[in-house]
């Protein structure tokens, strides 16, 4: 049986894995303190976003890092989507509950490539989008350099 402190460090890794793939993801567009991880015991999302990190990234983001959430059956349903899928193809799970929407397990790294193809966070964004997020990169850019100055 674990305790709770080695419980909430389980999660507490599991928030800045996820912290540090959206910063590297974002890098030259935003700032570390733009995305980062939630103090434990804190009420709200477990990656905290700025207002301008919210304009680039639509996902208010949970982590949860427990064995017991993972059944066995959805553990094997997750190995056998692994297992059938063909090389160089992405694996993914869709599952639904009696009077539950349909839900959608795909690994992080997958869905971040799928949703920022080769880190380029402006290939499937809307015009607004890329305005937003070139409008970024002027501050970070300009944060930067005042930075430089002083």
């Amino acid at each position: 049986m674990s305790t709770t402190r080695s419980r909430k460090n389980k999660g507490k890794r599991l928030q800045n894995l996820v912290t540090l793939k959206f910063r590297e993801l974002f890098k030259g567009i935003l700032t570390d303190g733009d995305i980062q991880s939630q103090i434990m015991g804190v009420n709200g999302t477990d990656v905290v976003l700025s207002p301008s990190a919210k304009n680039l990234i639509p996902y208010d983001i949970e982590c949860k890092n427990n064995e017991s959430l993972v059944s066995a059956v959805m553990k094997d349903a997750i190995e056998q989507a692994e297992t059938n899928t063909q090389q160089d193809r992405i694996p993914l799970l869709i599952f639904k509950s009696n009077n539950e929407p349909e839900r959608v397990i795909l690994r992080l790294d997958d869905f971040l490539e799928l949703i920022y193809p080769n880190q380029d966070v402006t290939v499937n964004s809307d015009k607004k989008q890329q305005i937003l997020i070139k409008l970024e990169q002027l501050k970070h850019l300009l944060v930067t350099e005042v930075n430089k100055s002083s």
